[in-house]
């Protein structure tokens, strides 16, 4: 019996362990000595489903690992095609993907820091921002109130409390806003560029651009 079938009409592969046979040996009942095939009534593979070899089976698994196609040939048999290529819309919405991933990970990285001689990385995720906005806008009201030297508290990747003053929290805080924002203004700048490229069709200018 086959350990693995194939159905063209679904074009995948079902393996008899799990999905049972088509036929079942059974005697015969002219003879309890001879052997018979009879349909399996406990089958659950598609109506349409092929015995493959255990070779074949390998070999597309193989192939699909690859990034190639496996498909219903003329006669029912799985065969190995390359993948269609890409349309216009697919390739920009792929390229739209990869960037927003680069962007998203430009600010999981975060910006180093010097804080009186001690490196720190200011964290500049989506979440953080919040937090920095309004770190900035309490530091510029005690220096506005006249107080520049009362400290705040604020704690980067490395997880420690540093004590800063309204001063040095207003500078930090303007840095990491400013870095993005040049993170915004890069991704606006890719973006718009992959817009334009889309619009005129050109498969080169979207394929060429990258974080």
């Amino acid at each position: 019996m086959s350990e693995y079938y194939w159905s063209p009409s679904e074009e995948s592969f079902f393996p008899s362990a799990l999905y049972g046979t088509l036929t079942l040996n059974a005697p015969s009942d002219d003879d309890a000595d001879t052997l018979v095939e009879i349909p399996n009534p406990d089958c659950k593979l598609p109506p349409d489903a092929i015995p493959v070899e255990t070779a074949t089976y390998k070999q597309a698994l193989a192939a699909r690992e690859q990034g190639k196609q496996v498909v219903a040939g003329d006669d029912g048999q799985p065969i190995i095609i390359d993948p269609p290529a890409e349309t216009l819309e697919q390739l920009a919405n792929r390229k739209r993907r990869e960037l927003n991933a680069a962007r998203d990970a430009a600010f999981a990285q975060g910006m180093e820091y010097n804080f009186n001689g001690e490196t720190d990385v200011v964290q500049t995720r989506p979440e953080d921002q919040l937090n920095l906005i309004a770190l900035s806008a309490k530091a510029q009201r005690m220096i506005a109130a006249g107080h520049p030297d009362a400290t705040l508290t604020f704690r980067g990747a490395e997880n420690v409390n540093r004590e800063i003053t309204a001063t040095e929290m207003d500078a930090l805080t303007m840095a990491a806003l400013a870095h993005i924002e040049g993170i915004y203004q890069k991704s606006w700048q890719l973006k718009d560029a992959l817009d334009t490229a889309e619009r005129e069709e050109d498969r080169e200018a979207i394929e060429v651009l990258n974080w």
